[in-house]
């Protein structure tokens, strides 16, 4: 395992040169000001402390050193910013021997990507039937430049001729997918002919694959490279290293399915639009927008392929916590042929006019139902049921019950009957999902009134906590003597807890370092890189633990408490169980401490 050198690079980096490069510093007394690249301000309250090597907004409360900096600027996590920062820095990081092998392959593949990239380029220019299918459909030669388009000839070995031209073997350019074994002899061919090509980025602007459009009817339309240690479909979005900023400004993602769709909408002023690339939405994706947001909305075709790859998506966007909304195109209609025909406006209005993904499958459902008859109306509600079901709120689920209420036999003698009816369908499709509670069950459990501990307030006591374990061991043995890793708020607080501890039973010295290479590209090492990063704090000392030590503990019991009522709510424990004691006993202690 290697150690990040966090220090060497702190002490080659200067903090105000990073920070130029973003804003403009001015001079004030012993410090520099700039307006906050983080919020919108009209008197600058960004100050850099150049002593110190660190930057704190007055005015949003963001702060930290250059890492942070770049973190927070970049969307990147704090490994990725750390290597971004030894690389400028000239530091070297140390690597296993299969860690390096695994980053020069990937160094290899990202050149050959690279060389492949400048001839496509070239060759684009050089072309008039390809510059013609270009510009015909609407683009630019800033986004042809921008974008780094290019058009691979329809020749089966010119770019396998420039590779070899330029030291690259053809066995390591079969690994980056840009040419093809033959069957026939011993040769290479090109996989991209006669296409245009749309270089793809990941979220540093490095080519790691192509995508190529066949210019007539060659089949398929689309071709992407193959899969390559440089790229991964299902963790890949075409055009987020330009939409990401205009993203995290507006808080907002447009995703669409196609090349161009992105791009189109991007020229167009849509900057925070990407696209996938042929796949289906993934987790993967889902984890990379959340650096920049949790609002999207999905404007797939308007064609039944379109509106099917909404409706299997967009459930995975909601249970991450995102907020979806689908757009809906006019029929025949998709991003780039909208955008093409000059209405930008009609396309701004779609996306503000979202729907939110329950609506957009009713309506999906009522459109697709003969609603002019008892027995159409019976199945369109029938189907209606398990769309409901997937519904968090109670309250949303009723509201949404409330419109459909219409559509029932009953609701000619009164809706009170045609609701229940619809809300017993919904309660079945609850039970089914195991979200449900028969009407039949005993009543619950009595339980405290408890309120409720404020987020803000339980993540500072967790992070304070967290400080003090890395800051003495003395600290660390006491948290742990009193609270289990299992017991902290978060999950990430959980599992650096337990990664620290780990470390304490074996006797070894605890290290950010250590800790964050361990903990790389995890919630736990984004937390870590939080509290690395971050100034100092409120001094830490014996009581303010104690108090972050009995909030956490009462946290625990709270949820500890939620975990068993619903076991004893159902009789699945009973007096003869130890966990019957131990709900009782919490009941009793959180009654107490109210």
């Amino acid at each position: 395992m290697f150690r990040y050198p966090l220090e060497e690079i702190r002490g080659r980096i200067d903090i105000v040169e990073l920070i130029s490069t973003y804003v403009n510093l001015r001079r004030s007394g012993k410090t520099l000001k700039a307006l906050c690249p983080f919020h919108t301000e009209k008197t600058p309250s960004f100050i850099v402390n150049e002593d110190l090597q660190k930057w704190h907004c007055y005015g949003c409360g963001e702060h930290g050193d250059i890492f942070g900096f770049l973190m927070k600027m970049e969307n990147m996590t704090f490994s990725e910013a750390v290597r971004e920062m030894a690389k400028r820095a000239g530091v070297t990081i140390q690597q296993s021997p299969a860690e390096s092998k695994q980053e020069s392959d990937r160094e290899k593949l990202l050149r050959i990507n690279s060389v492949a990239a400048s001839f496509f380029s070239e060759t684009l220019r050089k072309s008039p039937q390809a510059m013609d299918y270009v510009q015909r459909r609407g683009i630019s030669d800033d986004a042809i430049a921008n974008y780094g388009l290019g058009y691979a000839p329809g020749e089966w070995r010119a770019l396998a001729g420039v590779l070899t031209s330029k030291g690259i073997s053809l066995q390591e350019a079969e690994k980056a997918g840009m040419v093809i074994k033959s069957d026939r002899d011993a040769g290479y061919y090109d996989r991209f002919r006669d296409r245009i090509i749309f270089p793809i980025q990941d979220v540093n602007g490095r080519t790691v694959a192509f995508g190529g459009r066949s210019i007539g009817d060659e089949q398929p339309k689309y071709l992407n490279s193959p899969e390559t240690a440089a790229f991964v479909k299902n963790k890949t979005l075409y055009g987020l290293n330009h939409a990401r900023k205009s993203i995290a400004q507006e808080d907002r993602a447009i995703i669409v399915e196609g090349y161009l769709d992105a791009l189109t909408a991007q020229c167009a002023g849509f900057g925070n639009a990407v696209a996938t690339m042929g796949t289906a939405l993934t987790p993967e994706h889902v984890n990379l927008l959340s650096r920049y947001t949790h609002n999207v909305v999905i404007a797939f075709d308007s064609d039944s392929a379109g509106m099917s790859a909404t409706l299997r998506s967009a459930p995975m966007f909601e249970q991450a916590g995102f907020d979806v909304k689908v757009m809906s195109m006019p029929p025949g209609s998709d991003p780039d042929s909208l955008l093409r025909s000059g209405d930008a406006a009609a396309f701004s209005r779609l996306v503000a006019e979202g729907a939110p993904l329950v609506e957009y499958r009713l309506e999906l459902l009522k459109k697709s139902s003969d609603l002019t008859t008892d027995s159409g109306k019976a199945e369109m509600l029938k189907k209606a049921a398990p769309i409901l079901a997937e519904v968090g709120s109670a309250v949303e689920r009723d509201r949404y019950v409330r419109t459909l209420v219409q559509y029932h036999p009953n609701f000619g003698t009164g809706t009170a009957r045609a609701e229940e009816s619809i809300r017993r369908d919904v309660e079945s499709q609850l039970l089914r999902r195991g979200r449900g509670s028969p009407r039949d069950q005993r009543p619950a459990a009595p339980a405290p009134e408890i309120r409720k501990p404020v987020g803000s307030s339980l993540a500072l006591a967790e992070k304070y906590l967290l400080r003090a374990i890395l800051s003495d061991p003395d600290y660390a043995a006491r948290v742990f003597a009193e609270l289990a890793s299992g017991q902290f708020a978060s999950s990430g607080g959980k599992t650096l807890a337990s990664a620290i501890a780990e470390r304490v039973s074996d006797g070894q010295s605890i290290t950010c370092d250590d800790l964050a290479d361990s903990l790389a590209g995890t919630e736990a090492g984004d937390l870590l890189s939080e509290i690395v990063v971050s100034e100092s704090g409120p001094e830490i000392n014996e009581q303010a633990v104690e108090d972050c030590l009995a909030k956490l503990r009462s946290n625990w019991k709270r949820q500890r408490m939620k975990e068993l009522a619903p076991l004893v709510e159902r009789g699945e424990i009973s007096s003869a169980n130890t966990e019957f004691a131990e709900y009782w006993r919490l009941v009793q202690e959180l009654h107490n401490t109210v």
